[in-house]
């Protein structure tokens, strides 16, 4: 059956409580409107960080006497940076706070935390890019057994700028020296996941 829709009138689908989940105009764009609004994952693999290369290095290392993969080994040392940077172009992301994780796998059994600050910053076109940065987040894994993948609690990040929907985010990683482990060293870092929530499809 086909519902019509008149000019400048919009088809809202609701829940049980009457809250509208997505809306569809007239013209048929299509948003996804509050509860409906959905949380998408953008995964940045340790090939794509751009580490300071000495105290934080990417390298091809071997998993548990398994596979081998490109993976992130950063020092207990204040000094050790990586980055990265997603354009959010096209992925209607609504230009909220952005959720971090860091997953990985460590070698040994131990009770050790590997940990880092993160901030960033939002930018768009027009926009200067410069080293005004958002608040610091804490992103800690914790780690406990041998070859176990492993990943951080979700921390939630809101970018420096007034973030709109197609805007490149840039993000900076500090190693937390004063929570690192020094036996973290050896964790090996295999991706960082960023996720938005978007307003439609």
């Amino acid at each position: 059956k086909r519902v019509k829709l008149n000019a400048s009138k919009d088809w809202c689908i609701t829940d049980d409580a009457g809250t509208c989940l997505f809306r569809v105009t007239e013209a048929g764009a299509i948003t996804y409107e509050d509860v409906g609004k959905q949380t998408k994952y953008v995964l940045v693999p340790a090939k794509a960080l751009r580490e300071d290369a000495t105290q934080c290095v990417v390298g091809d290392h071997a998993l548990g006497s398994g596979p081998s993969l490109m993976t992130m080994r950063c020092a207990d040392n204040a000094l050790g940076t990586f980055q990265w940077d997603i354009d959010f172009f096209g992925q209607k992301w609504d230009g909220g706070a952005l959720t971090i994780y860091v997953r990985g796998t460590h070698g040994t059994t131990e009770s050790i935390t590997w940990a880092s600050d993160i901030k960033a910053m939002c930018r768009s076109i027009g926009d200067a890019v410069n080293n005004t940065w958002s608040s610091t987040v804490d992103v800690d894994v914790s780690i406990v057994t041998a070859n176990l993948r492993v990943t951080s609690s979700g921390v939630s990040l809101t970018p420096n700028g007034t973030c709109v929907a197609d805007d490149k985010v840039y993000f900076h990683g500090t190693i937390d020296a004063a929570t690192m482990s020094t036996n973290a060293a050896n964790f090996d870092v295999e991706e960082i996941i960023v996720g938005y929530v978007r307003t439609g499809p």
